[in-house]
């Protein structure tokens, strides 16, 4: 995410098809577990969101609108 100067990215699996996302917030969460409860919890698996919003490329900005809100 650093490298890439990215707030997150998309997860996939081998099949290329999308599992979860995981930003900064949720590396900033296993950065602290580490540093204050000297806890190992760094693979992505364990620490994205898989609750991830999707739509469709033909899909307008009032529809991710609503979607955002629902």
């Amino acid at each position: 995410l650093i490298k890439k100067e990215a707030i997150g990215r998309p997860v996939t699996d081998a099949e290329n098809k999308l599992t979860g996302w995981i930003t900064g917030q949720e590396c900033l969460h296993v950065t602290t577990q580490f540093a204050y409860h000297n806890q190992r919890i760094g693979l992505v698996k364990y620490n994205m969101r898989v609750d991830v919003l999707s739509v469709n490329a033909d899909d307008t900005v009032f529809t991710l609108a609503e979607k955002m809100l629902g």
